[in-house]
């Protein structure tokens, strides 16, 4: 199981411009493309017959997402213009195919091409077979990438606990973060929204209210929802994106990334490097990142230049790895599984690195610039 949702349970859940990272267990992004890039991306509808449906992809493609709802919506098969059915292929971590990637949920499955640098976009027809699908979308971005990819965040507030300001320097942060890796990212200002119902919302994006709250993200940016809690169960969560990725261009309950601000409160005010590092990680998610390790230490992602941090590191034999003990594989990675525990942030520990590789699935994203 891949994880999109980072909980507060041991303080954690769930090529740009040349760049020599902080973590000396990650690679180094090295740059390629157009200095500055020109592009755009169009979603269209697909028609299904017998649950497949076909799109052609132009010349100058970048990149592009396929989705599909309904009741458990599966993908069977995503065959390019060569015949090949690219869900069959192994991924350039040479343990799972693609498949293992085409995020499902019980009302949306997606994939994005690419999530690696081993599969790329090509021309021509695509065909793509579901099985429970009522409806599929794709979303292609075509044109010339940029060396330093730039992206939207559109911040949205509930609640009444907090305001705009207690957000501003996570944020700032958080911005900071993305740039040190090659990554522009351009927060807009916050927006209120208001609506007690608002206030504390399920984690389940199938929750009416829940979708309610991302339907008024807009299509073109990440759109981010703060939070004062989660509901039920969920209280202290973190953070959850809408989908690994999100639907990128899509509106929709799919469309966003939550963040609960109870759980990274303590004596009354926001620790804001945590909620940085969270909010940042949850967006990673939405444009397509996964967790480099999984919490087991078992599964990983599948890009050939994250750190794994297998079981072997799992030193107090709890059946998880700690960011602590992967301090050597990862554990400093902005999309590690879990937080550092609050002495090892206290001590200064902070997880900020995105290896080459992730900065890659970034500057392909269907809707960066």
């Amino acid at each position: 199981m891949l994880l999109a949702g980072c909980t507060a349970s041991n303080d954690g859940g769930d090529g740009g411009a040349t760049i020599t990272t902080s973590n000396s267990n990650c690679t180094t992004a090295t740059a390629s493309g157009d200095s500055t890039g020109s592009s755009s991306y169009t979603a269209s509808t697909l028609t299904l017959s017998s649950g497949s449906g076909s799109f052609t992809l132009p010349s100058n493609v970048l990149s592009f997402v396929v989705s599909a709802t309904g009741s458990d919506p599966r993908f069977s098969t995503l065959t390019r213009a060569d015949g090949t059915n690219v869900l069959g292929l192994t991924s350039q971590n040479q343990s799972d195919t693609y498949s293992v990637f085409a995020y499902g949920q019980s009302d949306y499955v997606n994939f994005l091409v690419p999530l690696d640098s081993s599969l790329t976009a090509t021309s021509g027809s695509w065909t793509v077979a579901t099985t429970n699908a009522t409806g599929a979308k794709v979303v292609v971005r075509s044109g010339t990438v940029s060396d330093t990819p730039t992206l939207i965040v559109q911040p949205y507030l509930t609640g009444t606990t907090y305001s705009a300001s207690d957000l501003s320097t996570a944020l700032t942060t958080m911005q900071t973060i993305y740039s040190n890796n090659g990554v522009t990212l351009t927060v807009n200002s916050v927006q209120t929204i208001s609506g007690s119902q608002y206030t504390s919302v399920s984690s389940s994006f199938m929750d009416n209210t829940t979708s309610a709250l991302l339907n008024q993200g807009q299509t073109d940016n990440i759109s981010l929802f703060f939070v004062e809690d989660f509901s039920g169960s969920s209280s202290g969560l973190l953070g959850k994106s809408a989908g690994i990725p999100g639907s990128l261009g899509v509106s929709g309950n799919h469309n966003g990334v939550l963040v609960g601000l109870t759980g990274h409160a303590s004596g009354g005010s926001l620790q804001t490097q945590l909620l940085a590092e969270t909010t940042g990680h949850e967006i990673g998610h939405f444009l397509g990142l996964y967790h480099p390790t999984e919490y087991a230490g078992i599964l990983f992602d599948p890009l050939s230049d994250t750190p794994e941090c297998g079981s072997a590191n799992d030193s107090d034999s709890s059946g998880k790895v700690s960011a602590e003990e992967c301090e050597s594989y990862g554990g400093g990675n902005l999309m590690f599984w879990t937080a550092y525990t609050t002495s090892s942030r206290n001590s200064g520990k902070k997880q900020e690195t995105l290896c080459s590789n992730q900065v890659r699935v970034i500057r392909y994203s269907p809707i960066a610039q």
